[in-house]
């Protein structure tokens, strides 16, 4: 394996463990400790397989999936900030945060 192909690799690793790190903690909050320990195994199985068809896409096509990957993450984001957003709302307000008439 060359240069250019461990440091793609390592990117891949990279940008994967962030995806995990920043989906377990909301994922996992209310589960037992054997209920997470079985969902983190099963995350790290997917992660790992994402992963190893990630390391065999040329660099456009990685670029591309990783994009796509991050779009999706961001979309779910902002679904869920919305949510949390509209459930905190006070009945009081209106929907530019001025009282209600």
């Amino acid at each position: 394996m060359g240069a250019r192909e461990t440091t793609a690799n390592s990117s891949v690793d990279a940008i994967l463990y962030s995806l995990v790190q920043s989906v377990r903690p909301a994922s996992l909050q209310f589960l037992t400790k054997h209920e997470c320990e079985r969902m983190e195994k099963e995350s790290r199985r997917k992660m790992k397989h994402v992963a190893n068809k990630m390391r065999k896409y040329d660099d456009y096509t990685r670029s591309q999936a990783e994009l796509k990957i991050m779009q999706i993450l961001f979309e779910c984001d902002v679904t869920m900030y919305r949510t949390r957003a509209s459930s905190t709302q006070s009945p009081h307000t209106n929907s530019r945060g001025g009282a209600g008439t």
